[in-house]
Protein backbone atom coordinates (compact mmCIF):
# COMPACT_ATOMS: atom_id res chain seq x y z
CA UNK A 1 0.00 0.00 0.00
CA UNK A 2 1.51 3.34 -0.93
CA UNK A 3 1.67 6.29 1.24
CA UNK A 4 0.68 9.48 -0.18
CA UNK A 5 2.42 13.18 1.63
CA UNK A 6 0.67 15.81 1.43
CA UNK A 7 1.17 19.68 2.28
CA UNK A 8 -1.24 20.12 5.39
CA UNK A 9 -2.83 23.40 5.28
CA UNK A 10 -3.92 25.72 8.31
CA UNK A 11 -7.22 25.00 7.64
CA UNK A 12 -6.69 21.44 7.11
CA UNK A 13 -5.47 20.62 10.45
CA UNK A 14 -7.97 23.29 12.39
CA UNK A 15 -10.34 20.99 11.06
CA UNK A 16 -9.37 17.90 11.66
CA UNK A 17 -7.08 18.61 14.88
CA UNK A 18 -8.61 15.62 16.79
CA UNK A 19 -7.53 13.49 14.52
CA UNK A 20 -4.17 14.27 14.91
CA UNK A 21 -4.35 14.48 18.91
CA UNK A 22 -6.56 11.28 18.89
CA UNK A 23 -3.32 9.32 16.39
CA UNK A 24 -1.06 10.18 18.94
CA UNK A 25 -2.67 9.36 21.79
CA UNK A 26 -1.03 6.54 23.93
CA UNK A 27 2.44 8.57 22.83
CA UNK A 28 4.66 8.69 25.88
CA UNK A 29 7.51 10.93 24.42
CA UNK A 30 5.51 14.26 24.35
CA UNK A 31 2.37 16.25 25.23
CA UNK A 32 1.04 17.40 21.98
CA UNK A 33 -2.48 19.15 21.91
CA UNK A 34 -4.55 20.99 19.01
CA UNK A 35 -3.03 24.31 19.90
CA UNK A 36 0.45 22.64 19.23
CA UNK A 37 -1.01 21.52 16.06
CA UNK A 38 -2.72 24.98 15.07
CA UNK A 39 -0.18 27.55 15.93
CA UNK A 40 1.33 29.42 13.59
CA UNK A 41 5.22 29.00 13.45
CA UNK A 42 7.45 30.21 10.22
CA UNK A 43 6.95 28.37 7.41
CA UNK A 44 4.96 26.04 9.05
CA UNK A 45 2.57 25.26 6.12
CA UNK A 46 4.82 25.09 3.64
CA UNK A 47 7.07 23.04 5.62
CA UNK A 48 4.46 20.63 6.89
CA UNK A 49 3.03 17.48 5.54
CA UNK A 50 -0.17 14.54 6.56
CA UNK A 51 1.04 11.03 5.77
CA UNK A 52 -2.14 9.38 3.87
CA UNK A 53 -2.79 5.39 2.97
CA UNK A 54 -6.27 4.76 1.31
CA UNK A 55 -7.75 8.55 2.71
CA UNK A 56 -6.94 7.65 6.29
CA UNK A 57 -4.11 9.73 8.21
CA UNK A 58 -1.29 7.34 9.43
CA UNK A 59 1.18 9.74 10.19
CA UNK A 60 2.31 13.62 10.06
CA UNK A 61 5.33 16.08 10.40
CA UNK A 62 5.07 19.00 11.99
CA UNK A 63 7.60 21.11 11.06
CA UNK A 64 9.11 24.57 10.67
CA UNK A 65 11.35 28.04 9.37
CA UNK A 66 12.06 28.32 13.14
CA UNK A 67 15.79 27.71 11.88
CA UNK A 68 16.57 29.84 9.05
CA UNK A 69 19.07 27.90 6.55
CA UNK A 70 17.02 24.87 8.18
CA UNK A 71 14.12 22.60 7.82
CA UNK A 72 13.37 21.90 11.42
CA UNK A 73 11.18 18.79 12.71
CA UNK A 74 8.70 19.74 15.43
CA UNK A 75 7.49 16.14 15.95
CA UNK A 76 6.99 13.26 13.03
CA UNK A 77 4.34 10.00 14.31
CA UNK A 78 4.05 7.52 12.10
CA UNK A 79 0.72 5.24 14.09
CA UNK A 80 1.67 2.31 15.10
CA UNK A 81 0.47 -0.32 13.27
CA UNK A 82 1.75 1.72 10.31
CA UNK A 83 5.63 1.79 11.33
CA UNK A 84 7.90 -0.69 9.82
CA UNK A 85 6.58 -1.16 6.39
CA UNK A 86 9.16 2.55 5.42
CA UNK A 87 6.50 5.33 5.73
CA UNK A 88 9.03 7.18 7.89
CA UNK A 89 12.06 6.52 5.37
CA UNK A 90 10.14 7.77 2.64
CA UNK A 91 8.67 11.07 3.77
CA UNK A 92 12.56 11.62 4.21
CA UNK A 93 13.44 10.64 0.83
CA UNK A 94 11.26 13.09 -0.80
CA UNK A 95 11.77 15.74 2.35
CA UNK A 96 15.53 15.69 1.38
CA UNK A 97 14.37 16.48 -2.19
CA UNK A 98 11.84 19.29 -1.13
CA UNK A 99 14.58 20.69 1.46
CA UNK A 100 16.87 20.61 -1.37
CA UNK A 101 14.81 22.46 -3.74
CA UNK A 102 14.08 25.35 -1.22
CA UNK A 103 18.22 25.47 -0.79
CA UNK A 104 17.88 24.59 3.16
CA UNK A 105 21.24 22.87 4.36
CA UNK A 106 19.80 20.95 7.08
CA UNK A 107 17.06 18.74 8.56
CA UNK A 108 17.36 18.97 12.81
CA UNK A 109 15.25 17.80 15.02
CA UNK A 110 15.41 16.60 19.10
CA UNK A 111 14.38 13.31 19.81
CA UNK A 112 14.20 12.41 23.32
CA UNK A 113 16.30 10.51 24.90
CA UNK A 114 13.59 7.86 26.13
CA UNK A 115 12.80 7.31 22.39
CA UNK A 116 15.68 4.91 21.66
CA UNK A 117 13.64 3.15 18.73
CA UNK A 118 12.95 7.20 17.35
CA UNK A 119 16.58 7.44 17.33
CA UNK A 120 18.15 4.39 15.99
CA UNK A 121 15.61 5.68 12.79
CA UNK A 122 16.64 8.80 12.59
CA UNK A 123 20.38 7.61 12.51
CA UNK A 124 19.97 4.62 10.48
CA UNK A 125 18.94 7.64 7.67
CA UNK A 126 21.91 9.86 8.13
CA UNK A 127 21.14 11.75 11.07
CA UNK A 128 23.96 12.38 13.49
CA UNK A 129 23.94 13.74 17.40
CA UNK A 130 25.08 17.15 17.85
CA UNK A 131 23.68 18.08 20.98
CA UNK A 132 22.29 16.33 23.80
CA UNK A 133 20.91 17.82 26.87
CA UNK A 134 20.31 14.69 29.34
CA UNK A 135 16.38 14.50 28.35
CA UNK A 136 16.67 15.25 24.32
CA UNK A 137 19.29 14.38 21.94
CA UNK A 138 19.42 16.99 18.94
CA UNK A 139 20.29 16.01 15.63
CA UNK A 140 20.76 17.09 12.04
CA UNK A 141 20.97 16.21 9.13
CA UNK A 142 23.05 17.87 6.22
CA UNK A 143 21.95 18.71 2.89
CA UNK A 144 25.45 19.91 1.28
Amino acid sequence: MKTEFRRLSKAYVEAHARDFTVLIGGWEHGDWREANFTSDLEKKWEYSFGFFRDEQLVGFCMASGKIPTAYYVHLLFVSEEHRAFGVGKDFFAMCIEHCRSLGLRSIDLKCPVSNPRGLRFYQSIGFHVVDSDGADQTLTLSLA
